[in-house]
């Protein structure tokens, strides 16, 4: 007894460094548990983004009045001047008003870049060999096309603004007032990509 009274402070020591033993492991399991799971939802995330990535990549074909004509793969956020950009630029005859270049770009979008000389329609992205881009065409490019007026030119880009560009031209009969036999005259004169 004589012992304990004079080397307590021993004592508390040893019971102190016990406990820190105890204690200490459990407290690194459970900080590495934790740095596991950071790592898991961090790669969950990654996973998520490169999946949302590829679903916008498009395909552009840029033709015409452009240093280095081609194809090129685009994200669907990305503009006609991107296009542009990476085709290396206008060369010195391109009508530069002949495009917009703030248009979003879509799949299988087609470019075409005139000549400041050469002919051409009322908006030289819009038209193609006398067709009418359906997914891009103002309600007076699309009342042009026969038995479409103005309700239906309406209908159209309602349709084409709240599904998303059209895919094929058979999907204009899901426009109201339009039937087969309308899709039927119209088929040769719009392009769809």
């Amino acid at each position: 007894m004589y012992m304990f009274k004079q080397y307590w402070y021993v004592f508390v020591i040893g019971i102190v460094l016990v406990l820190w033993i105890i204690v200490d492991p459990a407290q690194e399991q459970q900080t590495s548990s934790d740095d596991m799971f950071v790592v898991e939802d961090t790669d969950t995330e990654e996973v998520s983004s490169e999946e949302d990535t590829g679903s916008t990549e498009v395909m552009v074909d840029i033709k015409g009045e452009v240093k280095q004509p081609g194809v090129f793969e685009m994200n669907a956020e990305q503009r006609v001047k991107d296009v542009v950009d990476l085709a290396g630029g206008f060369t010195e005859e391109a009508d530069q008003t002949s495009i917009n270049l703030a248009e979003r770009v879509y799949d299988e979008m087609v470019i075409i870049v005139y000549s400041s000389e050469a002919e051409q329609g009322t908006n030289g992205s819009i038209r193609q060999a006398d067709k009418i881009r359906i997914n891009q065409a103002s309600i007076e490019e699309l009342k042009e096309l026969p038995g479409v007026g103005e309700v239906k030119a309406n209908a159209i880009i309602e349709y084409r603004e709240s599904n998303g560009p059209f895919k094929d031209a058979s999907e204009l009969t899901k426009v109201t007032g339009i039937g087969d036999k309308t899709v039927e005259q119209l088929k040769e004169q719009v392009q769809v990509p």
